[in-house]
């Protein structure tokens, strides 16, 4: 099992992203604002991959990946084993790119539809 967390890889002051976010995920705008405006440094998502919601979570990285690259912005996009603690893991060692993000999520299609 796989913990993922996203975040823009670099601050932005974007009101498009910052209502996606609120829109998609509930968080307030001014959460969404701060996690945009602090980059890589505040995730404005984490959720566990292969678990009971899994749909919902693949779809949420969809969406998220789908929004933020139809924009040109970057993600930072970190996985980590469901064992670990996420202190100290937004790192370039543990930086997931978009393609491998995505092949996850349609390897495990086949397991949860």
């Amino acid at each position: 099992m796989s913990k993922i967390s996203i975040s823009v890889a670099n601050s932005i002051d974007n009101l498009e992203a910052t209502k996606f976010l609120h829109k998609l995920l509930g968080m307030s705008l001014s959460t969404a604002k701060a996690c945009l405006s602090n980059g890589k440094n505040a995730a404005f998502f984490s959720g566990e991959l292969f678990l009971n919601d899994h749909n919902e979570v693949a779809e949420n990285i969809r969406k998220i990946i789908s929004f933020f690259c139809a924009r040109n912005i970057e993600l930072f996009i970190v996985e980590i084993d469901s064992t670990m603690d996420w202190e100290g893991a937004f790192n370039e060692s543990n930086r997931i790119s978009i393609s491998v993000m995505l092949d996850i999520l349609n390897d495990a299609d086949r397991c949860f539809h």
